[in-house]
């Protein structure tokens, strides 16, 4: 009888199923790796105290973010990018430049989903009139940004996507203060002399675009 041997056809479908592997990820790759727009807005109210100088002044600051991402999409789940931003506070101004890392973790039409912001702060202003009850001027000096937070991404149709999500954000920075001299006038009501280092959390939510 003669014997019949398997290894040519099992050779065969391993070949095809290398083959039919690798038109599959090249169309994954095709369809789902690309460059992203990412635009938001988010609102956040500072939640510690500032500690300086045998001092504590809180920390109540509300500021407006706006931030724009240019982010590569490597597939459903990841994308990185670089971002921009202007973050409004009351008497001040920064303007974050920054590496941004977002994962979503599923695929589908709505998915949660994580975001970390890291990089650096730039003055935009300072007013050099201090605060009327506490005589201190937050956000003196630029420093060090950080910002992460969760949500949910909702996809409207295949070129846009909406994303809620709450927010926590650090930045670096100093506090500005006046130390008053007995033998001279009492100046701290509309200048400062001393500056201390601070760190400055906010909670907040944002409401983001992705193209």
């Amino acid at each position: 009888m003669k014997r019949i041997s398997f290894l040519p056809f099992i050779f065969g479908v391993i070949f095809t199923l290398t083959c039919s592997n690798l038109f599959a990820q090249k169309q994954f790759k095709k369809e789902e790796a690309k460059f992203v727009y990412l635009s938001s807005i988010s609102f956040a109210k500072g939640i510690n105290d500032i500690e300086f100088a045998s001092r504590i002044v809180p920390n109540k600051t509300a500021l407006i973010s706006v931030n724009q991402v240019i982010a590569y999409k490597f597939n459903p789940f990841i994308y990185t990018g670089i971002g921009a931003g202007y973050d409004m506070w009351q008497k001040t101004g920064f303007i974050p430049l920054y590496a941004s890392l977002n994962i979503n973790f599923k695929r589908g039409e709505w998915t949660p989903f994580f975001y970390l912001n890291a990089g650096y702060s730039f003055k935009w202003y300072v007013t050099q009139k201090p605060e009327y009850m506490t005589r201190v001027i937050h956000g003196y000096k630029p420093g060090v940004y950080g910002e992460s937070g969760i949500g949910l991404q909702m996809k409207m149709n295949d070129k846009f996507a909406l994303l809620l999500s709450v927010n926590y954000k650090l930045q670096q920075s100093e506090i500005a203060y006046s130390v008053v001299d007995p033998d001279q006038p009492d100046l701290s009501q509309i200048s400062t002399n001393r500056s201390a280092f601070a760190l400055y959390h906010f909670l907040g939510f944002r409401l983001g675009f992705i193209f």
